[in-house]
């Protein structure tokens, strides 16, 4: 069975880029919108986000994540709202946060989606109460054991993740030091994000201090 008159475009991966990627890199499918299965949602997609873990996936090589297949969804955080529901956890009209990829309809069981409120603007659920921001948290929250009065250093002051560890770091206490790419990015980490300093470390110079060969005889 299928939803009536709703088609789903699906943005898959159709070749891996070697630089930045275009539109020739992608490829979207539409297919009707099927009917719901018991105990899930359909989620209609309003914004989706676009992450810098998203670019490491596009490659063919692991590091912190698994690359995507060819022909895979693009999986990224978005923001919906719930049209049709066959679950008592949510009802239509909800507005929710999940990872359910660059599409337009989602089918979600509960535990993939979270519900959101007004309170906050809908960029703020993609972005500070999303991978970016809760990344830092949960880095600073649960593994660095922050003390007020430390210093904390943070590479990539400017990017997703770290221009928010640099403001829960101050949040925190803490005297911080952002390193960024550029003096641009390094004025931004001080006056807008609040660190105590920034360094642009394309002019850092590393002092290369080797020990004297030892001979071995």
């Amino acid at each position: 069975m299928t939803q009536p008159n709703l088609y789903n475009r699906r943005f898959m991966l159709a070749q891996r880029p070697d630089t930045l990627p275009n539109a020739s890199h992608f490829t979207i499918e539409s297919h009707p919108v099927t009917a719901l299965a018991d105990g899930t949602v359909l989620v209609r997609t309003l914004l989706v986000a676009l992450s810098p873990w998203q670019g490491q996936r596009l490659k063919d090589f692991r590091n912190y994540t698994t690359p995507f297949a060819i022909g895979e969804l693009i999986d990224c955080d978005v923001l919906g709202q719930v049209i049709d529901s066959n679950t008592d956890g949510f009802a239509a009209g909800d507005w929710v946060t999940g990872r359910l990829g660059w599409q337009e309809y989602a089918q979600a069981a509960p535990q993939q989606i979270t519900r959101v409120n007004k309170d906050f603007d809908e960029t703020v659920w993609l972005t500070a109460f999303s991978s970016p921001g809760l990344t830092a948290y949960c880095a600073l929250d649960l593994f660095a054991r922050t003390m007020p009065g430390q210093t904390m250093l943070v590479t990539s002051a400017a990017g997703s993740v770290g221009s928010y560890a640099v403001q829960l770091g101050k949040l925190m206490g803490m005297r911080v030091v952002g390193v960024a790419g550029s003096d641009a990015k390094c004025k931004l980490v001080r006056d807008t994000l609040g660190a105590d300093a920034a360094v642009n470390y394309h002019q850092m110079i590393f002092p290369i201090n080797l020990p004297a060969p030892v001979r071995v005889e």
